[in-house]
């Protein structure tokens, strides 16, 4: 888990347990390797935070905004624990709250482009029809 102590495991496993509407919502989406065969871990420490979401194979860490990411402290925290993991050498993508529950198809889309394609590239879960709107927060 990229050297997490115990201290960032227990935190993680606690929030877990205590995730967002929206963090529910698109963790049924992935968990199980439902979005083509990619295995996410959710509430995943990277030392000194813990994501969101993260494909730990290839990398790729997804956070999930709500409405307090909008300020301007909350983008400056963001933006330095994102050049942090960049430096760690993952890729950070971050969505809405919003685009979770209006945008799920779309959501996913963006998420598989940011994955190495696979045979299967493209396919979401079943039951999850995509929408055409944008992603306004990539």
């Amino acid at each position: 888990m990229d050297g997490a102590g115990a201290k960032s495991i227990s935190k993680a496993k606690i929030l877990r347990q205590d995730m967002t509407k929206a963090e529910r919502y698109l963790w049924n989406a992935l968990r199980g390797k439902r979005l083509d065969g990619f295995k996410f871990r959710r509430q995943h420490p990277v030392e000194p935070y813990i994501t969101d979401f993260a494909c730990v194979k290839h990398r790729l860490i997804i956070e999930i905004d709500g409405a307090t990411h909008g300020t301007d402290d909350e983008q400056r925290y963001d933006a330095k624990r994102t050049r942090y993991l960049n430096r760690k050498g993952w890729k950070v993508i971050r969505f809405w709250n919003i685009d979770i529950f209006e945008n799920i198809g779309t959501v996913l889309d963006e998420i598989l482009r940011n994955l190495p394609s696979t045979a299967g590239a493209g396919e979401v879960a079943e039951g999850l029809s995509p929408k055409s709107e944008g992603v306004s927060r990539v």
